[in-house]
Parts: C-alpha cells; sequence; structure tokens
C-alpha cells in the first residue's frame, strides 16, 4: 500500500483505554443532574426507602406500613386498599401464637382405671386433632414469592406469600407440640398399666356391667340398614357389648388374672361389628340427603331429632373402642411381667396363629357382591368352587371305578356301566351345586323362581340346546343306543359310537375321523344300527358271470372264495356261507355270496367287501370262469368265402386263427358227489329255515277201517 492511500490507520490500544475512562468520569458527574431533571431519586435514596428483611413481629409490619405507603402515596386508592389488607392479614397471623397442647392436667401415679380412661379418652381426641393437622400440614401448597419488588402489585404478592409461610410454619410447629403432648401421654398410660389401683366402687360397677343380659345382634343383617332410627338402634346394642366386654378385661386387671388371648378374641369378634356399623351409618348419611329435599315435614322433622342420638351414640363407641384397646394392651403388659419366658414364647405362637386366622377371617369375609340379602364374600366364592370341585372328582373317581369293575368282570354290559357313569355323573354336579348356592346362603326357593323364568327363556333361546340334552338322556336311559355299536345315519354318516355327551354324540368312522352328531338327531331320525341287537352280520357280495357256465362249478369256486376269507362266520351249519342265483343280466348271470360274517368284520364294511371280491376274482379265474361285462358280440359266420374261424381271423386282421387260451390250473369238472352236493338251492334251504315247522295233520278216525 502506498502512503497516500486513504485508508484509515488504527490507533494504539492506549488511545482506547484513555477514552473509555474518560467517558466513565463522565457519565459519573452527570448521574445527579440527570437524575434533578427526571424527578426521580438516586439509587442510594432507593435503597434507604426499601424495607429491609422480612416483618416477624406486628410492630414491623405497622413500621413497613408507613414505609410503603410513603413510598406510594401517589398510588391508585383501590391497590392501595389491597396494601392495607395484605398488611392487616400479615399482622394478624404473627399475632396468632402456636398452639399450646398442654399435659399438665394429668392425674399424678397411681391412679385408678376410670381416671386412666379418661386419660385413654384425651389422647383419642388429641391423637384426632393431630392426624387432622397433619394432613391439613400436607397439603400446604409452597407459595412462590415474587422476586422483583419495586411495584406496589409485586409488594403485595411478597407480602401475600409472607402471610402462608407464617401460617405454615405456625401449623408445622403445632404438629410437632401436638406429636410431643401425644409422646407424654403415651408415657404415662405405659406408667399407669403397672400401677393401677382400682377403687371398690370401680369393681361393684364393673362386676354388674359384667353381669349383666345384653341383646343379641347380627353384624351381617346391618348391611340393610337405612333409616337413622336403625342405625342407632344397632349402635345401642353394641354398645352394651362394648361395655360389657370393656367391664370383663378391667376385672381381671383389677384382680391380676390376665387372660390376654381371651381378651383380644372378645375384641376382634366386636371390631367387625363397630366397621358394620361405620357403614350402615355412611348409608343412612347419604339417604339423609333425599330426605331434606323431601316434603314430608314429618319425617324431616323424625330424622333431625333422631340424628344427633345417633351421633352421640357413634362418639361413645368410640370411646369404648379406645378404652377397651388400652385395658387390652394393659393386660398383655401385666401378663408379660408375671408369666415365665417360655410360656411367653408359647402364648405367642398361639397369639400368631390367632392374628393369622382372625386375618384370613377378614379377607375372606370381604364381601364381593349382594345377591337380595345374601352377601356374597369371597370366602363364599372360594366354598363353592371348592365343592363344585369336590363333586367333579368324585364323579370322576365313581366312573372311574365302573371301567375298572368293567375291566374285572367281562360279562358285565360295557355300554350299561357307561350310561351309569352319565347319570350319576349329571347327579353329583347338580347336587354340588344345589349344596354350594345353600352354604353361600343363597335361598333355594328364590334360586327355583329364577329357574322358572329362565326356562322360559331356555325354551324360546336355547331349544337345541334343551332338545339335545335331553335326547341324550333319553338315549342313556332306553339303551337304544350304546358305546361301540356300529350306526348307520340317514346322512350317510357310518361308524362306531365311542361317546355320549351332554350335547352331541360322538361317532368314529373306520377312517379315524371324529364327528360330532346331535343327539336330537338319533332320537328323531332313522338310525341304522348295525350291532344292536345281535353283533354277527350278514352281507351280500354280488357278482356275475357268463352265460352258459356250470353254476354249480360258480357255486364250488364261491365256496371256496368265503372260506380262504378269514372273515366268514363258519362254512357250515345254520350260519354257513351260501350262493345264490338271483337273476339273469342282460350279459351275465348275477349271483351273490351270502357270508355271515364274525364280529371283528361287522364295522369295517368296506374292507370286508374288498377282501370277498378279491377272493372272489382269483376263484373264479383258477377254474376259468368268465367273468363278462357288458358288450354285444358280432358273429361272423362267412366272409369272402371263408367260415368260422378263419372268417373272424380274417375280419380281425389275423391270417392265422388265434391261439388256444392257457389251461386253467384247477380241474373244471366235478364229480357225481360234488355235483350231488352242490346242486342244493341255498337260497330255497335258506328260506325254508325261517319259516315255522308245521306238525303232520293227524289221519281222519273216520277214514280207519
Amino acid at each position: 500500500m502506498t502512503p497516500n492511500s486513504s485508508a484509515a490507520v488504527p490507533a494504539p490500544p492506549s488511545h482506547w483505554l484513555l477514552r473509555s475512562l474518560c467517558l466513565a468520569l463522565a457519565l459519573m458527574l452527570a448521574g445527579p443532574v440527570l437524575a434533578q431533571l427526571t424527578g426521580s431519586a438516586p439509587a442510594a435514596e432507593v435503597e434507604a426507602t426499601e424495607p429491609s428483611g422480612k416483618p416477624q413481629t406486628p410492630a414491623e409490619v405497622e413500621k413497613l406500613r408507613a414505609q410503603l405507603l410513603e413510598r406510594h402515596v401517589d398510588a391508585d386508592p383501590v391497590v392501595l386498599r389491597e396494601l392495607g389488607l395484605a398488611l392487616d392479614a400479615l399482622k394478624e397471623e404473627l399475632a396468632v401464637a402456636a398452639r399450646d397442647f398442654a399435659v399438665g392436667d394429668l392425674p399424678g401415679l397411681p391412679t385408678s382405671v376410670s381416671r386412666a380412661l379418661a386419660v385413654v379418652e384425651k389422647r383419642r381426641l388429641l391423637r384426632a386433632e393431630r392426624d387432622l393437622l397433619r394432613d391439613t400440614v400436607e397439603r400446604l401448597p409452597t407459595p412462590t414469592m415474587p422476586t422483583d419488588t419495586d411495584t406496589l402489585s409485586t409488594t403485595i404478592q411478597s407480602l401475600s406469600a409472607q402471610t402462608r409461610n407464617h401460617e405454615a410454619e405456625r401449623l408445622r410447629q403445632d404438629l410437632l407440640a401436638a406429636d410431643a403432648s401425644l409422646t407424654a401421654v403415651n408415657d404415662f398410660l405405659d406408667a399407669a398399666a403397672l400401677q393401677l389401683k382400682p377403687g371398690k366402687d370401680e369393681i361393684k360397677g364393673w362386676t354388674q356391667t359384667a353381669a349383666s343380659a345384653v341383646e343379641d345382634f347380627d353384624p351381617a343383617s346391618w348391611s340393610g340398614l337405612q333409616s337413622v332410627s336403625e342405625v342407632a338402634q344397632a349402635a345401642g346394642k353394641l354398645l352394651q357389648h362394648l361395655s360389657q366386654a370393656e367391664a370383663e378385661v378391667a376385672l381381671r386387671v383389677a384382680g391380676q388374672a390376665t387372660e390376654p388371648s381371651l381378651s383380644r378374641a372378645r375384641m376382634k369378634g366386636l371390631l367387625p361389628a363397630v366397621d358394620a356399623l361405620e357403614r350402615a351409618y355412611a348409608r343412612a348419611d347419604r339417604r339423609l340427603t333425599l330426605i331434606a329435599d323431601s316434603s314430608d315435614r314429618r319425617t324431616v322433622q323424625t330424622v333431625q331429632r333422631d340424628l344427633p342420638k345417633l351421633r352421640a351414640q357413634l362418639r361413645q363407641v368410640d370411646e369404648k373402642v379406645a378404652a377397651l384397646r388400652w385395658l387390652v394392651a394393659t393386660e398383655s403388659q401385666i401378663w408379660e411381667q408375671q408369666t415365665p419366658f417360655w410360656e411367653r414364647r408359647l402364648a405367642d405362637l398361639g397369639s400368631f396363629w390367632s392374628t393369622v386366622s382372625s386375618t384370613s377371617r377378614q379377607v375372606l369375609g370381604y364381601p364381593l357382591f349382594e345377591v337380595g340379602n345374601a352377601a356374597i364374600t369371597l370366602g363364599g366364592t372360594l366354598r363353592v368352587i371348592a365343592i363344585l370341585l369336590a363333586a367333579w372328582l368324585l364323579s370322576h373317581w365313581f366312573r372311574r371305578a365302573l371301567e375298572r369293575y368293567g375291566q374285572r368282570r367281562p360279562d358285565v354290559s360295557r355300554p350299561a356301566l357307561y350310561a351309569a357313569g352319565r347319570i350319576a355323573h349329571y347327579l353329583m354336579i347338580a347336587l354340588g351345586f344345589s349344596v354350594a348356592l345353600a352354604a353361600i346362603g343363597l335361598d333355594l326357593t328364590k334360586i327355583a323362581i329364577f329357574a322358572s323364568a329362565l326356562g322360559v327363556g331356555i325354551g324360546f333361546g336355547l331349544q337345541t340346546v334343551v332338545n339335545n340334552f335331553i335326547s341324550g338322556l333319553i338315549l342313556l336311559f332306553e339303551r337304544s343306543l350304546k358305546i361301540g355299536d356300529f350306526v348307520e345315519l340317514e346322512s350317510g354318516v357310518t361308524g362306531e359310537v365311542t361317546d355320549i355327551s351332554i350335547r352331541a354324540t360322538r361317532v368314529t368312522t373306520n377312517d379315524n375321523i371324529d364327528i360330532l352328531v346331535p343327539n336330537s338327531e338319533f332320537v328323531n331320525g332313522r338310525v341304522t344300527s348295525w350291532t344292536l341287537r345281535e353283533i354277527t352280520r350278514r352281507v351280500r357280495i354280488p357278482f356275475g358271470v357268463a352265460y352258459g357256465v356250470d353254476k354249480e362249478l360258480v357255486k364250488k369256486a364261491a365256496l371256496e372264495a368265503a372260506a380262504g376269507v378269514p372273515f366268514t362266520f363258519a362254512t357250515s351249519g345254520p350260519r354257513r356261507a351260501q350262493v345264490w342265483l338271483v337273476g339273469f343280466g342282460d350279459s351275465s348271470l348275477d349271483f351273490e355270496l351270502v357270508v355271515w360274517l364274525t364280529a371283528d368284520a361287522v364295522k369295517r364294511p368296506g374292507a370286508v367287501q374288498a377282501a370277498y371280491y378279491w377272493a372272489l376274482e382269483d376263484a373264479l379265474r383258477a377254474y376259468g370262469i368268465e367273468i363278462p361285462f357288458p358288450q354285444r358280440d358280432l358273429h361272423v359266420r362267412s366272409l369272402f368265402g371263408t367260415q368260422q374261424e378263419e372268417a373272424r381271423s380274417l375280419w380281425q386282421g389275423r391270417t392265422k386263427p388265434p391261439k388256444a387260451p392257457k389251461e386253467p390250473k384247477r380241474d373244471p369238472t366235478l364229480s357225481k358227489s360234488e355235483r350231488r352236493e352242490l346242486g342244493g338251492n341255498d337260497a330255497l334251504d335258506d328260506a325254508l329255515a325261517e319259516l315255522p315247522k308245521s306238525k303232520d295233520p293227524e289221519p281222519d278216525p273216520s277214514t280207519r277201517s
């Protein structure tokens, strides 16, 4: 760059520092002048008029009031009124001192039981007040202090936050004082428990109360109480029992004849009644809202008269429960001092078991819902499940016993045992259901009414299911269908009956396919049972041979084929295999091989028929017997001067006559004895065997000479 260039040359760093110091000094000197021109006070004066710290006494609040009013004299009057209210609230809060939970009026030791119970009542009230105070402290919100208090509105917010902070701090001090007072009361009661000296008047009063007759009550029936008078009557009965229990425990404490287990059992028996009474009072209290809006003045006046009495009774119940708890704890302390170590350990085990059983009863007795006037509890539900499970297990065991009996006794009918097991199963389940309902307190008469109404609905909506169920019972009782029967339905389903259940019957086909058939189809439809009356069955295997074949030879071949099949029941006797000539077809003589089958073969019709056809084809081919098929024969006698075989060979395109067929392996000729034996008409013999035999008529005496 040349020396003549117009670019600015940067100043040295020392020049910049000097300029900054001069500017700062000028601002400091001009500050007071600017303040006077603008009418504002200097910063030092503002800090001098700003209130320092937080006020802790009402006098400091008054001093703060004067400073703020002097500072904000030109503010809006409405805002100044809010400022005054905030200051007054803070002053009042600072003037309130912490609560004094004094315990100096506790009776000196040794004390009587009645005076100790008065302290117990004081502890109950103090504990309730302490719990309410603790709940209030825990729910206190945390106020946020504004960071800027230059404006009047933020100052008011700050004063309100200080008021709430002082209130929270005072409540915390009250809570600490209440805890300290409760500690002192508990210490007094712990010491009084071992130094009680009851008077004669106390013992006399307890004796009379313990010996008095009290009216029995049932806390379970209190679930239906809704009116104030009914709840008050229940509270009166409970007070009698609590007073009697208190007197009994106090007498044992006074006589040093302690029985803590008995006292704890009595108290645990009364506590559920106290809970039931509280629930009844809650229901009655909800009902009071409806009664208050009622136009019946008489009802409203009655409730207003009885309600204070009921609340007084409830307070007495709370007092008695607290006194009874303390007496039971006192009796336990005295008992621990008087009882050896090993006896205390045994008693602790018993107490632990009692606690577990009591807790279990409370849990099992928890009501889940109500059916009518009966409360369904958790224990009742488990009881119903246990009874139904026991009924099912008993039924299962009974059916298994019948199966084992049938295996040991082959002569006993297996379908009869199955039917007996099914009927017993239904009866046991129905009986178990009835016992389960009665065990939880449900009225069976109401269940019967409900069942009647349900029956009407079933008649319209579930008639198919009921029809199948009734049909299943008919099949079991009538025994027209049994396990193991081989049946054929109208739909073409064939198979063995393997199970008869409530809704359907399971039929297993020969291909091992299970088909569920509704029971009503067996009752209303036509069912073919191959094994209902007798297991054996006769089948007919139709076949045909060519015209001109010796029918005795055909019969011999068919009987040999039947004898070679293992499914044939007999080859002689009344149920021997037979061969019937049943018709003259268009192309063949029609025969039928009539065979009685063995018991194992009855349920395999397809395989049996195939086995006989296979054997028939082998036998007929062995004897050279032709099995024709539908055809039309064209007989060529002469062709172009040729005759017979030569003409047929020429027609078929052969120059040489065909070769003669091979000789059959078996001799196709029959001897005279074989022909005489095979010449009988099997169909005629079978028909005559079914006819009743008639005796020959006696000769007429008049014809005798």
